[in-house]
């Protein structure tokens, strides 16, 4: 995604609230090209216990966690409180925890994949802070994983870092492909059902088109998943742009 420019995504815009939501996607893209730059730097992600037929990979290692996490998680809900005005005041609380509460909290999260009580705003903060060092993972890691074992994995959650997905595409051949909201990792998914709670009855979804995509919106779980058809598109899936119309879609569902 090196050819991501500013000036395409504010193209992309379609008037000044949605071209704002693009410029701040591309701000935090680039924000994590920074940190993925300094973790890269460090040679903080070298294991020698990633068990490759446990899913997932993450499961029971052990991350260092520094100081300079703390500043990211920072910055990142700097930007996170303009791209979610709605709870930017919860966002802003969460901001000034402590260093020792952040990193017991990203100990377990890292760890467990999740965290001692369930604080979904404190959750969705970690899971954009360690957006960077997981990606940096599944790159060094996720390529273990065999063909065999990728064409049979079936579950809802990545086998890389084991989060849901928050965007994905139909590929050439039709099979749906999930695209992993923290690492980026992409796998094959059931065409049906929600990607999020695992409901599967027909009356529990509902698809509707909208441009491009497939919207599953689970009636169950209240779960969003835009799905992009690629079949006759020319060029590859871009995550980042369809995380920046994903926004605009909460912020037109609101």
């Amino acid at each position: 995604m090196s050819d991501l420019t500013e000036e395409t995504l504010a193209v992309l815009g379609k008037n000044p609230e949605t071209a704002k939501v693009y410029h701040l996607t591309f701000a935090f893209y680039r924000a994590q090209q920074d940190e993925i730059k300094r973790i890269r730097k460090s040679r903080m992600l070298h294991f020698s216990n990633v068990k490759l037929f446990a899913f997932p990979l993450i499961k029971n290692l052990d991350f260092s966690i520094d100081k300079e996490h703390f500043l990211y998680f920072k910055k990142t809900a700097d930007l996170l409180m303009q791209l979610e005005p709605v709870i930017a005041n919860q966002i802003r609380k969460k901001k000034e925890m402590s260093y020792s509460k952040f990193k017991a909290a990203s100990e377990l999260f890292l760890k467990e994949n999740m965290i001692d009580e369930p604080d979904q705003i404190l959750l969705f903060l970690l899971n954009k802070t360690y957006r960077p060092m997981l990606i940096l993972f599944r790159k060094r890691y996720g390529y273990r994983i065999s063909s065999n074992v990728k064409e049979n994995y079936r579950s809802n959650l990545c086998p890389v870092c084991g989060a849901t997905a928050d965007v994905g595409y139909l590929n050439t051949s039709g099979a749906r492909m999930l695209v992993c909201s923290r690492c980026d990792m992409q796998w094959r998914y059931t065409r049906g059902g929600c990607s999020i709670c695992r409901a599967d009855k027909p009356e529990d979804i509902e698809i509707y088109l909208k441009d491009d995509k497939r919207i599953y919106r689970c009636k169950r779980c209240s779960g969003l998943l835009p799905v992009v058809d690629m079949r006759e598109k020319i060029g590859d899936f871009n995550p980042i742009v369809e995380r920046a119309n994903l926004s605009i879609l909460r912020i037109e569902d609101r």
